[in-house]
């Protein structure tokens, strides 16, 4: 199973979004946390089915380094879409 991650930030008087930034324009915003997980997996999933579609490769994910430690993350976090 591959795993992707998304980048979760929530700032003061807006929804929970959600940025997964293997998939360039891949940006989600929910309501509540659980709400915008939900909704990045169903986006996920629609764009990997786009890119097999096209014929396109499916880009590696990129490894937890790549997004820095969660200490620069003060008001965001981490989450995995596995696939």
């Amino acid at each position: 199973m591959t795993s992707y991650i998304g980048l979760i930030r929530k700032h003061t008087h807006s929804d929970f979004g959600v940025d997964i930034s293997d998939f360039p324009g891949c940006v989600i915003a929910g309501a509540t946390l659980d709400a915008a997980r939900h909704i990045a997996q169903e986006a996920l999933e629609l764009h990997i089915g786009s890119v097999v579609e096209d014929g396109e490769d499916l880009p590696a994910p990129s490894s937890l380094k790549r997004h820095g430690r969660p200490s620069e993350h003060r008001r965001s976090g981490l989450s995995r879409h596995p696939t």
